[in-house]
């Protein structure tokens, strides 16, 4: 799994950055043929209000793309909750990908 961490308009340090990876690859624990996974942290001037830090999460798998999008006060809690999002929209892929080829019980 091909982890890229970006940022814009902001400096991420590095123990979020190791934040980040350690939670990402668990995420082969419920999928384990994840091709990539793309961090986007975006610091939000002006129009962002109360929630300035913003984190975009992608992941790539084979025939399937997922994407959370989550902003906060603080750039681990954005991730934190983007990551809630994503690892659930992986968890139901692998859910369905099990049911479908078991069949129908």
């Amino acid at each position: 799994m091909q982890i890229t961490i970006q940022e814009h308009n902001c400096q991420v340090s590095e123990e979020l950055k190791e934040h980040v990876r350690r939670r990402l690859e668990k995420l082969s624990r419920f999928f384990n043929n994840i091709q990539r996974v793309e961090v986007l942290f975006d610091q939000v001037h002006g129009g962002g209000g109360d929630k300035p830090h913003r984190v975009e999460i992608k992941v790539t798998v084979p025939k399937a793309f997922f994407r959370a999008d989550e902003a906060s006060t603080s750039f681990r809690g954005s991730f934190d909750l983007a990551y809630d999002v994503v690892e659930r929209e992986v968890r139901r892929f692998k859910e369905k990908l099990v049911d479908r080829s078991h069949g129908e019980r």
